[in-house]
């Protein structure tokens, strides 16, 4: 398939799913009878993205190792990629809660596992997520996304528990309880404003949890998103904010560019994050606020907002045309922040007395997003090995890249310039679509990396001079990218000179062979010698 068509194609699916998403309108689950089967409304992104990581991080922490045992949970988790891409959303939700089931512990007694698939089947919905001191207490509404008997009457807590467990004064806050009854609809809870107001300020997981009638230290807890305690509304942060952005200036152009990312930032703040929109509910809002409050100060100083940015931080990269989202990951080894900020502000050397770090950037699949490499396959497992290997990781909107392959160059010059990234180690890793987009990069821009890994996705690439080193891995039971699909490709390739190693997995499937490849493929990638020639700067976009 020719580029511009293939680019096309997989735009075309990457819309499509991102439309459903965001709330489109779109036709219920139905079984062969054509029966609804959809207990409530249409699962959200938010919901879809609770289900998909936790079975992600059931996976990583319980991979089996009976072989037939792991075909089977990769086969049945490939099922619910086919329930997804087949608009049957609460039954991919009900799949995925069945395989983490299959990985994850027994409960410690009977009755709770009788109690398990009920309590995998509610979400929480709070009409405030966001709790300023001037709102008016909270209501929160707990439904069911998919139909599951309750065999007995339960106590049901909804919990508050802190994010950073490490604090001292960390303790979990009990938000409510309420008696639920079997055939119940939606139960609902109202918290006054002074016990609202009473919740220390910070960042919160919010969860669910029933115990054993028979012995109450046995008990059960789903996670259910997250909450946030703040002093004031965040409308009137971003307002305040966008306000004083506006009334800078800057000399520098590159700095200028980097306030409209912040800008981009403050327009995240809200006291009502979107279930639809996955910068909104995947963002620690304040965090978010901390962080923006540091770098208009930054800016106000004319310095680098991002420079040495510490740590994990979501943000936007534009192009003349284009702009493109992504979170960032820098390890600790380059992280730090000048205080007061200066604009020559660089990160500390490493041991090794060399200052700048490998980058990896990740592309992910079709209906994913800008998160999937940064907190979901593997339960975040490229963020992990982003510290323990040291290198700065990327993990961006694989559709804009394909729009405009240009913000290829956008990002690794910002991050050139805000980490000490070395641009002669720069590396790709896609999954699927990520992977088909890694293909028409080869093509396009191949001197702008030093080698990619692909997994379980690739497409023609045609004679490259000078191409990188690139890596497939195929996953044996993949029914949704098959290996009948990829190993012709593969050979085409390698016919024509392209230095390509492939590496099939037997018993994975589709969605849950990037957990098992990935740290095979940064180890790989960081052994790939730097790119030979002294290749200059990346233009700067306009």
């Amino acid at each position: 398939m020719p580029t511009i068509a293939l680019t096309k194609c997989l735009l075309l699916i990457a819309a499509g799913f991102t439309a459903v998403l965001s709330g489109s309108p779109a036709q219920a689950d139905s079984d062969d009878g054509g029966r609804p089967t959809e207990a409530r409304a249409m699962p959200t992104r938010h919901d879809i993205g609770l289900a998909y990581l936790r079975l992600e991080r059931a996976y990583a922490r319980h991979r089996p190792e009976d072989a037939q045992l792991r075909q089977r949970i990769n086969r049945h988790a490939d099922e619910a990629v086919s329930h997804f891409f087949s608009l049957r959303l609460a039954r991919a939700v009900a799949t995925m809660d069945q395989v983490s089931d299959q990985l994850e512990p027994e409960p410690a007694t009977a009755d709770l596992a009788a109690l398990r698939p009920w309590l995998n089947s509610l979400r929480i919905e709070l009409n405030r997520p966001v709790y300023p001191d001037d709102a008016a207490g909270i209501e929160i509404r707990i439904d069911q996304l998919y139909e599951v008997e309750l065999p007995r009457a339960v106590e049901l807590g909804v919990l508050a528990v802190p994010t950073d467990r490490r604090a001292a004064d960390a303790a979990e806050l009990v938000m409510g309880t309420m008696t639920v009854e079997p055939g119940r609809g939606d139960v609902q809870l109202r918290i006054s404003h002074d016990r609202a107001s009473a919740i220390p300020i910070g960042s919160y997981t919010l969860a669910l949890r029933i115990a054993d009638p028979v012995n109450e230290r046995h008990t059960l807890t789903v996670q259910r998103g997250g909450f946030s305690r703040v002093e004031r509304s965040l409308f009137i942060e971003r307002r305040e904010m966008r306000a004083l952005l506006d009334a800078m200036s800057w000399r520098d152009e590159s700095i200028a560019t980097d306030a409209r990312a912040v800008a981009d930032r403050i327009d995240i703040l809200t006291d009502r994050p979107s279930r639809r929109r996955a910068a909104e509910f995947q963002m620690d809002m304040s965090l978010l606020l901390a962080q923006l409050r540091e770098e208009l100060e930054r800016l106000e100083a004319e310095a680098p907002p991002f420079a040495g940015h510490p740590g994990t931080y979501w943000r936007t990269f534009r192009s003349a045309s284009s702009n493109m989202a992504a979170w960032i990951h820098v390890p600790e080894v380059a992280a730090k922040r000048d205080d007061p900020p200066t604009p020559d502000a660089a990160p500390p050397p490493r041991a090794d007395g060399d200052e700048s770090l490998p980058l990896i950037i990740a592309l992910h699949g079709a209906g994913g997003d800008e998160a999937m490499f940064m907190f979901a396959h593997g339960g975040g497992m490229l963020r992990t090995l982003a510290d323990e290997r040291g290198f700065v990781l990327a993990s961006v909107q694989t559709p804009a890249l394909l729009r405009d392959p240009s913000l290829l160059d956008v990002l690794i010059q910002a991050m050139a310039r805000d980490h000490h990234v070395d641009i002669r180690r720069v590396f790709l890793v896609g999954h699927s679509m990520g992977g088909f987009a890694i293909s028409r990069l080869t093509r396009e821009s191949s001197d702008r990396f030093a080698g990619a890994a692909m997994i379980a996705g690739m497409h023609d690439i045609g004679r490259v001079e000078d191409s990188p080193p690139l890596r497939l891995y195929i996953a044996a039971e993949d029914r949704i990218v098959p290996l009948s699909r990829l190993e012709p490709v593969a050979a085409r390739a390698r016919a024509q000179g392209t230095p390509l190693s492939i590496e099939i997995r037997r018993g994975i499937g589709h969605l849950l062979v990037v957990s098992d490849v990935l740290e095979s493929a940064v180890d790989w990638l960081l052994d790939l010698p730097a790119r030979g020639n002294d290749q200059a700067e990346p233009p700067t976009a306009s």
